[in-house]
């Protein structure tokens, strides 16, 4: 089923894909059918954001990366684009009791 117009937030599959709560199957079937949506709807980050996405899946589907390779790729990519994908404990440390 495509995805609607409602449903091509980039940033929110990747961070869901780099926080373990989206599968690489399911986000590789999330953007093939969002493609043609974020191609026409997306915002300049948002784009750039998905193209790179796109050539990253290319390799991974391609054998060329791992899974764990096309992760840690995307990571970084998720630095570059300003993408808050850790868990908020993990952001601002785990919670400490006081003495």
């Amino acid at each position: 089923m495509p995805a609607s117009a409602n449903d091509i937030n980039v940033r929110r599959h990747v961070a869901g894909l780099l926080r373990l709560e989206e599968s690489v199957d399911d986000f590789i079937d999330w953007f093939q059918s969002a493609y043609w949506q974020i191609d026409r709807h997306a915002i300049d980050d948002d784009y750039d954001l998905a193209m790179s996405v796109d050539n990253l899946l290319w390799e991974l589907t391609g054998g060329y990366v791992d899974e764990d390779e096309f992760r840690e790729e995307l990571r970084k990519d998720a630095e570059e684009f300003g993408i808050a994908w850790q868990p908020v404990a993990q952001l601002v440390g785990e919670p400490r009791l006081a003495s």
